[in-house]
């Protein structure tokens, strides 16, 4: 019911556009951003970046979306090799103790946080719902 209510809210504050573009690049920050499907606009957004320390492939996702208000965050390390811990994008150090590998995710960090504040300063205008039609606010 909540949903209905919420969608039915928003369906007065946005319009519908069918145009879509889900997955952007931040450019030289080497950040790949895509904006994930949702019913509520959540805005949430998972960034990827990859980092080599010792030559090996290190994948860093941080997951960013809305709820209740408040952005919430949640980090993924994943090495070639599979093994993956999660982190706080805003504490890595409580997780990752690897004196070369630690530096470079908390750049990387502090890149993807700044961001998605850039994106939630600038107050988005559209969201996709699960349904991928782009709502957009007239």
């Amino acid at each position: 019911m909540k949903l209905l209510m919420a969608l039915a809210v928003f369906a007065g504050l946005f319009g519908l556009d069918r145009s879509a573009g889900q997955a952007s690049d931040a450019g030289k920050t080497g950040v790949t951003i895509t904006d994930e499907p949702n019913d509520a606009p959540e805005f949430k957004r998972i960034y990827v970046k990859y980092v080599y320390p010792r030559n090996v492939k290190i994948k860093i996702t941080v997951t960013i979306h809305t709820f209740s208000g408040t952005r919430m965050t949640q980090g993924e390390l994943t090495q070639s090799d599979g093994k993956w811990v999660l982190f706080e994008p805003e504490r890595p150090a409580d997780k990752i103790i690897d004196p070369v590998l630690l530096p470079m995710v908390n750049e990387a960090c502090k890149v993807i946080l700044q961001i998605d504040h850039d994106f939630i300063r600038d107050y988005p205008k559209k969201f996709t719902d699960a349904a991928g039609h782009t709502w957009v606010r007239q």
